[in-house]
Formats: C-alpha cells, structure tokens, sequence
C-alpha cells in the first residue's frame, strides 16, 4: 500500500459513545487519500469494539497504557506514513471538505513545506461558535494569533517532515498543543484558509471548570501556569522580536481569572479569590474588564449562588 498524503492522529480515552461519530467524519472526506491511526489510550470501555467495527484498511489501531494525550499523539506521530500529520480528537469531527482544502493548496504549492490552518467551529450548549481566522492585516504575527486566540490543533495540517524536531511535550497537562504550534511557527512559515472545515464539542474546552472541580485544582492551575513560562522562558529571544513584551503577563492573568470564575462556580470561594488576586498582574484594558466582571459576580454568587453549575 503506497504511502497517503494525509495522517491523521486520533487520541482516545474512554471516548466511546463519541468515537464512532468522529471516525465517519474521515470516512465520508471527499478527498479519500488519507490513514486514520487512532491511539486508544489505555481505554477501559467499549472504545476497542467500535474502532474495530470499522472495516478499512486505512484505519489502525495502537493501543498503550494510559499515558496522556501528548504521549497518544506522538505514538501516532511516530506511526505515521503520510507526507502532512492532521489531527483529531475522539469528540469532534471534520466536515466533508476538511482534507480537500488542504490538498487543494498543497496542490497548487507543491513545492512550499507550510503550516496550514483552516478555521474551527464550538458547538457550545447546542450553539455553534466561530473561531477567529488569521488575517495579517489585523492580527499582525501568526503566534500572537496562535497565542491569544483559541484556534484549536484539529483544525491544522502540518508537513510531517516537522516534527523530527518537535514533539507534543508530554509533561505538560495543559497548553501542549498551543506550545508545540509556536514552537513550530517560530521555524515555519504559515498560511489560514479561510473557510471553517471541523467543529469541536465544548466539553473538550472547558478544562477549567473540570480542573476546579477536582480535590487537587491547584495542581491543575499550576501546571497550565508553568506551561506558559516555560514556553517564554525556552523561546525567550525568538518571542522578543514576534509578540509584544506584556504578552506573557496578559496570558497569565487570562488563564488566573479563567481559574478564578471556575472555581467562583463551584462555589470555592477562598481559591477563587486567591487565583482572582494573581491575576493583577496584568493592566491590559480588556484583562481588567474581566477582572470587573469577576468583582460583580462574586457577591452575586457568595449572596445568591447565582450562576449555578451547568452540568
């Protein structure tokens, strides 16, 4: 079987009632010249059945230990035969002419090795949600894009040739794919298609609130923080010459007061106000709208309970 123009990674655990969803959804690509190499991390429910159910011989199966999704992607990575790496993860799905676009600029631009993006759709509580598309004139530099903006990995296509540098960071819990993007666009040159080709599902995006609602959240919240100044910190001169210099600050504080309203939510007021106060590092206008915002709502909830937790 001769070698595909596309691979496609797909992570799993326990993802049973979704995967088969996402798996039609490469099945019905109208450009077919693909493999589907889904990594099953350590599954313990039906996971296995469905995957095999699918009768393809451009579908694989690897299975592992339960490792994390970084580690599942690059086993993947490292099984891959095509010439781009796509991504996809168990609870989302691409449309009909995800691949095409791709190939379609690959085909006019045969000889350029190039980062490719198409846009991304939030099904948030039944309501879909565009993501930002890249646009120079008003975004300036791609990674300050790629940094303040969430443009998610599925929605990408990358020369595999590229990662025999780069790899998913596995250490990191939180922000590995945001990391590995810049470090991939600090070395390659990029392009946005602009037309929406896959949709992710909220609860893939809603890391947060599920860390906040876990006895060890400060584990959680400390481990999104580090990934952030590690990123700055090991790119520190090639990030000084691309993004602003009060960028790092204004990520952080992001990331605190996102912590900070999911832990209000699930009624954690001590923490809350404790990752609230971190994030006054930042004086950024659109940072203290937020930070007003989280001063309202925080009698409101300690007087009220309002909002409550949507489940």
């Amino acid at each position: 079987m001769s070698n595909p123009t596309f691979s496609i990674i797909l992570p799993t655990f326990n993802r049973a009632e979704y995967i088969g969803t996402a798996i039609e959804s490469v099945l019905i690509q109208r450009h077919q010249d693909w493999e589907l190499i889904i990594v099953d991390d350590g599954s313990t429910d039906d996971t296995r059945d469905i995957v095999d159910s699918f009768v393809d011989e451009r579908i694989s199966l690897i299975s592992s230990s339960h490792n994390g999704v970084s580690s599942a992607r690059n086993k993947g990575i490292l099984a891959a035969r095509g010439s781009y790496i796509c991504f996809l993860d168990s609870d989302d799905v691409y449309f009909p002419d995800h691949l095409y676009q791709f190939d379609s600029f690959i085909s006019k631009h045969p000889s350029t090795h190039i980062i490719l993006r198409t846009g991304m759709i939030h099904l948030y509580h039944g309501r879909e949600i565009k993501t930002g598309i890249y646009h120079h004139e008003k975004h300036g530099d791609p990674i300050h894009f790629i940094l303040t903006h969430f443009s998610g990995i599925i929605s990408y296509c990358i020369p595999k040739q590229f990662f025999e540098k780069f790899s998913f960071h596995e250490d990191l819990m939180y922000f590995e794919d945001t990391y590995l993007l810049v470090s991939l666009m600090l070395q390659h040159p990029f392009h946005q298609i602009p037309v929406y080709t896959c949709r992710a599902h909220a609860h893939a995006l809603q890391v947060s609130s599920l860390a906040a609602s876990q006895s060890n959240y400060q584990e959680h919240i400390e481990n999104n923080i580090l990934a952030i100044e590690q990123l700055f910190r090991n790119h520190e001169l090639a990030l000084k010459n691309r993004v602003p210099g009060s960028l790092k600050n204004k990520l952080l504080a992001r990331k605190h007061l996102q912590y900070a309203n999911a832990l209000l939510l699930e009624n954690r007021f001590r923490p809350s106000i404790t990752t609230f106060r971190r994030s006054l590092l930042s004086t950024s206008l659109d940072i203290l709208w937020h930070q007003l915002k989280f001063l309202i709502k925080l009698p409101v909830k300690l007087i009220f309970n309002y909002p409550k937790r949507a489940y």
